[in-house]
């Protein structure tokens, strides 16, 4: 394991060369691809777990969110909060 200079901690595999970034996040070690740039992946699980923690504020509880369904489980009224209605002439396809 070594320091780097942006204050990561990373971890070369002797065995196939690979690269790899400890994501205090998630703690996991997250693959660095040649070239040395990391993916985006943490980036995504930040700002996910962010935007459902302002759902858990709004309801005012703790929620469990199922993400294969896209659904928070015990708190069904709080599934309000995962989208919204536009007004008139204004859309999000996607």
């Amino acid at each position: 394991m070594s320091r780097h200079d942006s204050g990561g901690v990373f971890y070369t595999d002797p065995d196939s060369g690979e690269t790899y970034r400890w994501n205090k996040l998630t703690l996991s070690w997250d693959h660095v691809p040649q070239g040395g740039r990391v993916s985006t992946d943490c980036g995504t699980i930040t700002s996910g777990l962010f935007l459902l923690g302002l759902v858990a504020y709004r309801a005012g509880q703790k929620v469990q969110y199922d993400p294969a369904a896209g659904r928070i489980t015990n708190l069904p009224e709080a599934n309000k909060y995962l989208s919204r209605q536009y007004r008139d002439g204004w859309t999000l396809n996607g």
